[in-house]
């Protein structure tokens, strides 16, 4: 969670939105799979650096550097796009459980597209990226909006949320986000 990124939020809307993202990488614990995929591929590692020692070194060196880009680009990225999607998804259901619309998701990654144009930013390309582009989750997001509106229409017939009229909104959401995460959490 980044100014920029809270600088995006207008609304209440688009503040539950990131906050449900990132509460989603602590819910299901991301780190600490990140931590165990380290673990066990440094232990690779080890093995296949013992290995490229025994070999001269043109070609040792070379096959080390080879495996590890590969190892980055094959396992490592596409793993944490990996994780960021889920976040996407169980953040979207957490945003519309805590009472506010899952249409504001989508929007929020178009608003993230179009910043990133405003700023000139070039995007790297998504299989050499820690996250999906703004464009992938954006219409994946959005093509997942239709499964999540009735969660969120149950929970706004029992429990209108009302918008404030200025931005004293951030400790409401804050509120029903986290306190819907405690709520779910099993540990």
């Amino acid at each position: 969670l980044h100014a920029g990124m809270i600088a995006l939020c207008q609304d209440a809307q688009m503040l539950s939105v990131v906050l449900s993202h990132e509460i989603c990488h602590v819910l299901c614990r991301h780190g600490v799979e990140a931590v165990s995929q380290t673990i066990f591929w440094d232990g690779t590692w080890g093995f296949l650096k013992s290995m490229s020692l025994t070999m001269t070194w043109m070609i040792g060196l070379p096959l080390l550097a080879a495996s590890i880009t590969a190892h980055t680009v094959l396992v490592d990225l596409p793993y944490s796009r990996h994780l960021e999607e889920e976040a996407d998804c169980i953040g979207m259901e957490l945003h519309a459980r805590a009472g506010f619309n899952p249409e504001a998701v989508p929007e929020l990654w178009a608003r993230m597209m179009q910043a990133s144009r405003d700023d000139g930013e070039l995007m790297p390309s998504e299989w050499v990226s820690t996250h999906p582009s703004h464009e992938h989750r954006q219409r994946d997001l959005a093509a997942l909006v239709p499964t999540v509106l009735p969660i969120y229409r149950s929970v706004a017939e029992a429990r209108p949320v009302e918008e404030p009229t200025s931005r004293p909104w951030g400790r409401r959401v804050a509120r029903a986000v986290l306190g819907l995460a405690m709520n779910l959490n099993p540990h």
